[in-house]
């Protein structure tokens, strides 16, 4: 198979279509970001594109607030813990927290989607549930 960079690449929408509850869901992938096309308001004239450098901080601008303390739920993790969230729609990352002797042990478990993420329906305004 040829194995070229062009075909190792996806192109996704920025805010994506949450399969299960229909409502808009941000997914910025800052580390394998390559470019943002930004669609024209009226969708006639072509897209705006950023390259990787302009593109990452435009969407690190975008992203800043969402991380803001007050919105970030810290763990204090404790043997027999376990947390479970929905990769559609919630940012994680793991964040350190443990002692250089400690290990932390992940037992993941990922369900295949059948298509790829739908990009959310175009609206006017603010966003709204």
């Amino acid at each position: 198979r040829d194995d070229t960079r062009e075909d190792r690449q996806l192109r996704l929408p920025l805010v994506w279509r949450h399969p299960t509850s229909g409502r808009p869901a941000l997914m910025p992938h800052t580390r394998c970001l390559e470019a943002v096309e930004i669609a024209s308001s009226d969708g006639a004239a072509p897209p705006a594109v950023l390259g990787t450098e302009e593109a990452r901080s435009w969407l690190h601008a975008l992203t800043r607030r969402a991380v803001a303390p007050p919105l970030v739920l810290p763990l204090a993790w404790r043997a027999g813990d376990c947390a479970l969230w929905d990769n559609r729609a919630v940012w994680h990352s793991a964040t350190g927290g443990l002692a250089e002797q400690e290990r932390r042990l992940m037992h993941l478990v990922a369900f295949d989607g059948t298509a790829p993420p739908l990009p959310a329906t175009p609206r006017r305004g603010p966003l709204s549930r």
